[in-house]
Parts: C-alpha cells; sequence; structure tokens
C-alpha cells in the first residue's frame, strides 16, 4: 500500500461510533485495561466529540465525553488544555498518541490509540476514496450496492425532502 494521505478525525469518528476496532483486550496508552461500553452520541456543535460515553479502566467505570484527535498534541493546537469544557472527557481517542495531554486543572486524561486497530481494509478503502477524482468519490463503486439498498436509500430520501420542503407551510 502506498504511503497514507493524512487521516482526518472524520475517521476516526467512523471507526469509533461503529467500533471498528478489536472489541477485547484493549488498553489505554499507558497500559490500563480498557473496554467501551457505550461510545456516546455524536456531538456536531463545540465541544467534546461524543458526549454520554461509557468505558471501564481497570475496575472503575467511567461516564462522560470522549474527544477526538488525529495527534494527542492536537489537544493543545485546538486550545483544551485551557477550555474547562473539556474537563470532563474520560477518554483521548487519537490516532497516534504523540504525548499526554491534560485538563485546565492539570489532571491526566487517558489515551486510547487506534493506529494500530483500524483494520488494513478499511484503510485501504479509505485512501482509495481520498485520492479519487471524480465528482463522487465512490460512484465507480456503486454497482457492488444491491438494488433494494439503492431503492431503500432513495425512499428515504425521497422522505426526508418532502418533510424538508413541508415544515415551512406547516
Amino acid at each position: 500500500m502506498k504511503s497514507l494521505n493524512p487521516i482526518r478525525e472524520e475517521l476516526l469518528y467512523y471507526v469509533w461510533q461503529y467500533r471498528l476496532y478489536p472489541l477485547h483486550d484493549l488498553q489505554t496508552t499507558t497500559g490500563e485495561s480498557l473496554q467501551i461500553i457505550h461510545t456516546g452520541q455524536r456531538n456536531l456543535h463545540d465541544g467534546p466529540d461524543f458526549f454520554n460515553a461509557r468505558i471501564r479502566i481497570e475496575d472503575t467505570i467511567w461516564a462522560g465525553n470522549v474527544e477526538m484527535h488525529v495527534r494527542a498534541s492536537d489537544w493543545e493546537k485546538h486550545g483544551h488544555q485551557k477550555d474547562v469544557n473539556y474537563d470532563n472527557v474520560i477518554l483521548h481517542v487519537v490516532y497516534e498518541a504523540d504525548e499526554e495531554i491534560t485538563t485546565t486543572k492539570g489532571v491526566l486524561i487517558l489515551a486510547f490509540e487506534l493506529k494500530n486497530l483500524i483494520p488494513p481494509t478499511l484503510l485501504r478503502k479509505y485512501q482509495q476514496l481520498q485520492e479519487n477524482q471524480t465528482w463522487v468519490p465512490c460512484e465507480k463503486q456503486i454497482h457492488k450496492v444491491e438494488a433494494f439498498h439503492i431503492q431503500q436509500t432513495l425512499e428515504k430520501m425521497l422522505v426526508e425532502r418532502l418533510e424538508e420542503k413541508s415544515e415551512p407551510i406547516l
């Protein structure tokens, strides 16, 4: 495989949300056993990337927020070490753990590194889509999708569009 285009956080959100990593024998970057009980809900606004996650670190269950970055050092580049909105982050999920990070109070936030856990087939597909120059990157793969799924998607889009158009009228 050629060298991979830079990973984007959106890929990490996808991998995290759909648990596309081994589900057993996970560890933080400092060696504590880790179990992901619930990944949380994706936050599309300011603040941590996932709310209300539940994880087990060693024998303790934690509930709180999860923040994601390509590199752990992005925490400081984004100024989170000075922002109290990130003090309740219970896990820092990163592609590459290049440094330890802390809250505004200096408390260490444990990290979970995905670099060696993302399936190689997913990384290859990701790279192919990133390198693709067509208007819709996956257009040459549409023939692999079953007609049923295409029909379901079109019907769902139709309903969503009708709801969107009728909302102002209602």
